[in-house]
């Protein structure tokens, strides 16, 4: 009897996998029979121009890639749209990523997700398995200035194609690697996606999304700001390289950077047991007035007063009719209530007639697909000549005012598109005056042993978002002076969370100007430019009218410091409005996050982790600053660089945005509520499960097709799926119901779903980390910031740093002239890394000399 339940379910076994196989048959017939949605184009040679005087930034920059997916694709692809030459390298089947939402685009070569952080690249097919291909590669590196590749180390050292090696033979290259895990530590050769350590990992899907939930998470999220993180690296390393000629190792990691912008909720020292079963609870903002409230028509506004006090809390309760009894109880939950009488246009007009700053939520599809005037103004979008079905891709996250000539060269390649005729003729000629190994730096050389950046002076000039201070401790980090300008009550986070201070202005400077009740005075314009000069860069988060009025604007400060690097950061962008301040309304609701991570109209709209936009935008920022510095040392051309928020969150969006260009009704699939998504999610392999102890765990097979059968397998629950998906297949999928294939293949997704669920909830958590390790089935923990304060991957890292006033985050970049050193951002570029606290923040004024000697 037993042999013949296992003969059954091998045999249904076998039926389903024959269904499925016809399916993906049909579907393989359907593509061969369409045109070639574009033509081969031939290999043109890049504009020549002599750096500086409008060129773009990195043109003459030569970059080999050897990277799949999103992440670092992401970072070449800026570099690509800021001039430089992108030449990507696949192998015979290809990226991956070509292939992902391929299904909802059939009439495509490949996905318009990867179009869009692969426009204006050239692509070649290698087989590096075989000797021949991996000298052609060498070759290639040798007219190259960055490599760029987020495989894994082990991978790289089989091919001899590692940093120790690479570097011995090509002392000046860049070679900038993106990590899952980081490269060091026990998990260092773990496998992941930014689903893993970026959003699992760090807290921030404990702290965002309702216990079980965990898996509803905006594809290439995490990837897209760690991508720009790798940027920073690489910027800042060709800088160095102007300096020194020396190719450093860059060190991007998906965990550092998802550590990072979870700050204020991992460092607080909270202890939990190894193995207790954490709360998963979301923690909400207590404050009335800087949270989202729910219309009668089931609109989510949200409001934007972070610093408010009882006069506003009181102003906001006369406007919704509240008497003085309920601020006595929970006042957010009696405004909520309020606003639930409410319609929408009547709540924002009595809104605005007490000046409560607020933005009403919009869905990701009315960002994408509408015209909304603010995206316009934010610059969030470009159309990319060429590409027809897709109207608009994100503009890269950035403006440089250097050059006008940014922006996409073009498509995204075909595969190996170019691989005779790049293979033949190498990277485009340049003029000697763009060959980086040719030409000498604009600025003098410097000493470069006591940090990348110890010669740079920063002078730091923001509101109460920790964008700018956040960007401003990763250049201390990296060696740079830096000191803020506080008024005399202090900088808005020292008296309202010290930790989170510390970590933001760590080893800074710190005078007092009295710059917010006297920015028409004289004295004050005065210590303010004393201040700057000779400074190599200004961060600021002010609103541009306030500059205005302290004679900080750029136009001033670029007339009489014409070297000076003028960062700023705005919500909407320098041509939109300077109201509705902050990360919540920007980047979170306006944006149409908030409303993709909690789920169409009316579902609620999950919490912003505390100041979690802006220190994404501080990633960003540091990249734009990276691009800037090598500027400035190349030319000695100083310029405006800026970002905003709505603009980050957009970028952060890109790919889902480019789907619902596509084909709007199919991304039903992905806005639904969390709670939804769970049962069907169309990605097994990539759901949460939780298991018989309590724990949640989140699984990483990402390329569903490589994953599923090796899951099923290791679970025990093959023969168990196989007839009741062959059933599904049967009832469902072959069926030519005119039902498009991907919500057919539901219920084959909902059964799977189930068998697993049932499978991990048998197990303890001690046994499900076992068994998956066993079966090398890809997963992590989902942890809450307190287990993330404490792992042990992060710490082994580098991610934590001690101060003498308690632990900090480190910068998320390392770099080094060795992969094989415990890395940090104040490690010396030799070296193992000793443990050294970094310095704590600086006391108010404790710098106050400086108004009299200036900043440098």
């Amino acid at each position: 009897m037993r042999l013949s339940a296992e003969v059954a379910g091998l045999l249904a076994g076998g039926m389903a996998v024959l269904a499925l196989i016809l399916v993906q048959r049909k579907r393989k017939a359907a593509r061969k029979k369409k045109k070639t949605y574009y033509k081969p184009r031939p290999l043109d040679d890049f504009p020549q121009f002599k750096p500086g005087n409008g060129a773009p930034i990195f043109h003459g920059v030569r970059v080999v890639e050897l990277s799949t997916m999103v992440a670092a694709p992401a970072a070449t692809r800026v570099m690509a749209d800021l001039g430089a030459e992108v030449v990507k390298v696949e192998e015979p089947k290809g990226d991956y990523w070509r292939q992902f939402f391929l299904d909802f685009e059939t009439e495509r070569d490949f996905g318009s997700a990867f179009e869009g952080v692969n426009l204006g690249k050239r692509s070649i097919v290698l087989n590096l398995r075989e000797p021949l291909p991996r000298e052609q590669l060498l070759r290639l590196l040798e007219g190259a200035d960055v490599f760029v590749t987020n495989l894994r180390l082990e991978a790289m050292v089989r091919m001899g194609l590692d940093f120790e090696t690479i570097h011995k033979k090509f002392p000046w290259l860049v070679y900038a690697n993106l990590s899952a895990w980081g490269t060091t530590g026990p998990d260092k050769n773990l496998p992941g996606y930014d689903v893993g350590p970026y959003w699992a990992s760090s807290g921030m899907s404990a702290s965002i999304q309702p216990q079980g939930s965990y898996q509803a998470y905006p594809v290439g999220f995490g990837d897209a700001t760690s991508g720009l993180n790798l940027l920073a690296g690489v910027a800042v390393a060709l800088a160095h390289r102007l300096q020194t000629g020396e190719g450093l190792f860059v060190d991007a990691a998906l965990l550092r950077v998802g550590f990072w912008t979870m700050a204020p909720f991992i460092l607080p020292e909270a202890k939990i047991k190894e193995g207790e079963v954490p709360a998963y609870t979301r923690p909400f903002s207590t404050n009335p007035l800087w949270s989202t409230y729910g219309t009668k028509e089931g609109d989510y506004v949200a409001l934007l007063h972070q610093d408010s006090g009882e006069a506003e809390e009181l102003k906001l309760m006369t406007i919704l009719g509240l008497t003085g009894e309920a601020l006595r109880g929970d006042v957010c939950s009696a405004v909520s209530q309020a606003c639930a009488r409410l319609k929408t246009a009547e709540l924002e007009e009595r809104l605005n007639r007490a000046r409560i700053g607020h933005v009403k939520m919009n869905s990701f599809v009315e960002v994408f697909l509408g015209e909304l005037p603010l995206c316009e103004s934010a610059k969030c979008f470009v159309h990319v000549d060429g590409i027809t079905d897709v109207p608009k891709f994100p503009r890269i996250p950035m403006e440089f005012s250097c050059s006008s000539l940014h922006g996409p060269q073009g498509r995204a390649p075909l595969l190996g598109e170019h691989t005779g005729s790049f293979l033949r003729r190498g990277f485009s000629p340049v003029l000697p005056e763009a060959d980086l190994k040719q030409a000498p730096p604009a600025l003098p050389k410097t000493d470069q042993t006591k940090g990348l950046l110890h010669h740079i002076t920063v002078l730091e000039l923001s509101d109460c978002g920790a964008c700018v201070p956040a960007t401003g401790a990763q250049l201390a980090d990296y060696g740079a002076t830096v000191t803020i300008v506080e008024p005399p009550e202090g900088s808005f986070w020292r008296p309202r969370d010290p930790v989170f201070f510390n970590h933001l202005n760590r080893g800074k400077r710190s005078v007092i100007v009295d710059y917010l009740r006297h920015p028409s005075s004289p004295e004050v314009h005065a210590h303010l430019h004393r201040l700057l000069e000779g400074v190599d860069v200004f961060l600021t988060s002010l609103p541009l009218s306030k500059l205005k009025t302290l004679t900080m604007d750029y136009d001033t400060l670029h007339a009489k410091y014409p070297r000076l690097i003028y960062a700023v950061v705005t919500p909407w962008g320098l041509e939109g409005p300077e109201v509705n301040r902050g990360d919540l309304g920007a980047f979170w609701c306006f944006s149409g996050l908030a409303a993709l991570l909690g789920g169409r109209k009316p579902s609620p709209p999950p919490p912003l982790p505390l100041q979690m936009g802006e220190l994404m935008g501080s990633i960003y920022l540091m990249a734009a600053l990276g691009a800037a510095l090598f500027h400035l040392y190349r030319t000695a051309e100083g310029q405006r660089v800026d970002i905003n928020l709505l603009h980050v969150a957009t970028w952060c969006n890109a790919i889902l945005g480019s789907l619902v260009q596509k084909d709007p009704p199919k991304v039903v699939i992905f806005d639904r509520p969390p709670q939804e998504r769970r049962n069907d999610w169309p990605v097994p392999t990539a759901n949460c499960f939780r298991t018989k102890d309590g724990m949640w765990l989140q699984m990483l097979g990402v390329e569903l097709p490589r994953h599923l059968m090796k899951t099923l397998r290791g679970l025990g629950i093959r023969w168990r799926v196989f007839p009741m998906v062959l059933w599904e297949v049967l009832r469902s999928v072959l069926p030519a119901t005119g039902v498009p294939l991907i919500f057919r293949l539901t219920p084959v997704f909902t059964v799977i779903n189930a068998e697993m669920t049932r499978a991990i909830s048998a197990l303890t958590w001690v046994e499900a980390q076992t068994l998956l390790r066993e079966k090398d089935i890809w997963y992590c923990p989902v942890q809450t910031p307190a287990q993330a304060g404490q792992s042990l991957q992060a710490h082994s890292t580098g991610t934590f740093a001690p101060t003498t006033a308690g632990r900090v985050l480190a910068a998320p970049l390392f770099f080094s002239s060795s992969s094989n050193v415990v890395a940090s951002p104040l490690t010396p570029l030799t070296g193992p890394c000793l443990p050294r606290p970094y310095p704590a923040a600086p006391k108010l004024g404790q710098h106050q000399h400086l108004l009299a000697q200036g900043a440098v």
